[in-house]
């Protein structure tokens, strides 16, 4: 401590703790430093190593981490403490609300309800206020602890005009709002209203709100009369929910005397049902009694008319025996008149039978000429048919014939046109046969002069002796060369020539050709002309035949129309003749209907 510079005043303190040398760690909770952790040496001055430094600062470290471990477990037993407490406060709200939701007596869910709550909020008041319709209000219901005045019982009914809730129309509570006091004494309450407090021997409360559907219809509140108290949280959501269960018990139970007078009314409506349906059954019986008869064809009968429903009926009932009267009176005179003219018919239908079947068979006669007439027209149609079709083969053999004819003037035109290039070609052969003969003179010239040239070369080389010798051999050999140059020449003239000869008769035997050629494109294009006539003759011969073919088809159409039409008016008259024949079998069972139908008009009372 003497070496390390300290203060006199902390060498002074060190030498009371007889210190000589120490180490000092600190020691951190979190993020905040909580205290210092020492080891001394007292006897002597010490050399501390390097790991008895470390040793301390990892106990500091851990002194650190038992200190977050034991606040840790001591969040986690509070937590635990309030999870247990909200589950039990939840167990309790669960048993609450099923016992008022069984509950259909307004007086019982408010004595169960505030027992229950007293007891599981540990208070010393509950109670149930409801609003009257000025917004003044009484309280209707309470559980209190033994020893505290009461507010509610047999001889005792407390009313609470609460001034601010009469201006207000319910004030906060109006919005669902909650209202918790934990000392009535710091919540700045006028003196009138603590004054009232002071009565009930309140120290804390809270207020929750009850709703009967939409409408505020009272409040539920819990006293602490002992001492000020400071609500939980879940304290007062445990209230309100129990409120909003409350609410809605009013409202069940509203519903369920709403049904039940529903019900006491319906029982009226469907005994007084009963009664009318009895006297009606009565009356019903009588009615059917006075017409029974009317049952028996006796439409004399009527029904006794009353002031109900079965007047009305009854009147309906003799207004249709009255109009039943009426149709059978009809019935058996058109009855009488069907049977007489039923009688009368009887001749004029055989009359008409005979002469329908004699038109029957006249038509049927008629029909048999015209299918004639229409078997001659149809082999018409078919040898015209016949005609046609030759015309139309002739057609193609000339149309075959006219393309064919067109194709080889088309040939003789190419062949035409081929001989003529030929023969330029032949012309340019021949100029090109004359320049050959120009090339053929020149190489000729130059054959020549090579010769002499050569000749001169070999009188040099002469000349020069022994040194030319070599030189004559070259002019000798060029000298050769110079020959065979001038005989090839010759022969080049003489083949050049027979070129041009030849050239020259082609070119006369193509001018020849040509004429030809044109000549037969004359004849080819007279003949084209001779069958475009038969074709033009042809066509018109073609639409004569198809103009006769269709005249004849459309006379063999207008036939069959004419015989399908005769087919139906024989159709026709088989059928008049057939339901003449019906008829006057109908008009003989009228005749016997009407005879029936007579007798069982007769059956009825009519007079």
């Amino acid at each position: 401590i003497y070496q390390v510079g300290l203060a006199p005043c902390h060498i002074e303190i060190l030498e009371q703790f007889e210190a000589k040398a120490y180490i000092i760690v600190p020691i951190f909770f979190g993020e905040k430093l909580w205290g210092l952790l020492a080891a001394y040496q007292n006897s002597s001055t010490r050399d501390w190593q390097t790991w008895e430094v470390n040793f301390l600062v990892q106990t500091s470290l851990q002194f650190s981490l038992a200190k977050s471990q034991i606040d840790y477990l001591e969040l986690v037993r509070v937590k635990s403490e309030k999870l247990a407490q909200i589950a039990e406060q939840e167990k309790a709200f669960t048993k609450i609300s099923n016992r008022i939701r069984q509950i259909f007596d307004v007086e019982d869910i408010f004595k169960i309800t505030t027992q229950e709550v007293r007891q599981l909020l540990r208070c010393d008041r509950v109670a149930v206020y409801r609003f009257n319709p000025d917004w003044s209000g009484e309280f209707v219901s309470e559980s209190v602890a033994y020893g505290w005045v009461r507010l509610v019982g047999p001889d005792i009914k407390t009313v609470w005009e609460d001034t601010h809730l009469q201006e207000t129309q319910g004030g906060r509570y109006v919005q669902g709002e909650n209202f918790v006091v934990n000392d009535i004494y710091q919540m700045g309450h006028f003196p009138c209203h603590i004054e009232m407090l002071e009565q009930f021997e309140v120290k804390a409360y809270m207020i929750v709100p009850v709703f009967a559907g939409e409408q505020l219809w009272g409040l539920l509140a819990a006293y602490q009369n002992s001492g000020t108290r400071d609500w939980e949280e879940s304290e007062v959501t445990l209230l309100a929910r129990i409120g909003n269960q409350l609410g809605l018990a009013l409202q069940q139970t509203e519903y369920l005397q709403q049904v039940q007078a529903q019900s006491a009314k319906l029982a009226e409506a469907a005994a007084r049902e009963k009664a009318a349906k009895e006297l009606l059954q009565q009356r019903s019986i009588q009615l059917l009694t006075a017409l029974r008869p009317a049952l028996n064809g006796d439409l004399t009968v009527r029904a006794p008319i009353t002031e109900d429903e079965l007047g009305t009926i009854a009147d309906a009932y003799n207004n249709t025996l009255q109009a039943l009267w009426q149709i059978v009176i009809q019935v058996q005179g058109a009855a009488q008149q069907v049977a007489q003219t039923s009688s009368n018919s009887d001749a004029s239908l055989a009359g008409l039978t005979n002469l329908a079947q004699q038109q029957s068979e006249e038509i049927t006669a008629a029909l048999g000429e015209i299918q004639h007439m229409v078997d001659s027209t149809q082999a018409v149609v078919a040898n015209a048919e016949l005609v046609q079709l030759a015309v139309q083969q002739a057609n193609q053999t000339v149309e075959s014939g006219d393309t064919a004819m067109n194709l080889t003037v088309k040939a003789i035109q190419g062949i035409r046109e081929t001989v003529a290039q030929t023969s330029k070609k032949i012309k340019r052969l021949s100029e090109s046969s004359q320049k050959i003969s120009k090339v053929v003179n020149l190489i000729g010239n130059f054959a020549t002069q090579t010769n002499v040239l050569a000749l001169n070369a070999a009188i040099e080389a002469t000349r020069a002796g022994e040194y030319g010798k070599g030189f004559a051999v070259v002019a000798d050999e060029v000298r050769s060369l110079s020959r065979q140059s001038a005989a090839a020449t010759i022969e080049i003239e003489k083949l050049v020539q027979e070129i041009q000869a030849e050239t020259g008769e082609v070119a006369v035997a193509m001018e020849t050709g040509i004429q030809q050629v044109v000549e037969g494109t004359n004849l080819v294009s007279d003949t084209r002309q001779n069958l475009n006539a038969i074709v033009s003759a042809t066509a018109e011969i073609s639409q004569l035949i198809e103009r006769i073919t269709a005249a004849t088809q459309k006379q063999m159409t207008q036939s069959v129309t004419v015989t399908k039409s005769m087919q139906d008016v024989a159709e026709i008259a088989n059928k008049t003749f057939a339901e003449s024949q019906q008829i006057a079998t109908v008009f003989q069972d009228l005749s016997g209907m009407a005879q029936e139908l007579l007798t069982t008009a007769s059956k009825f009372k009519v007079n």
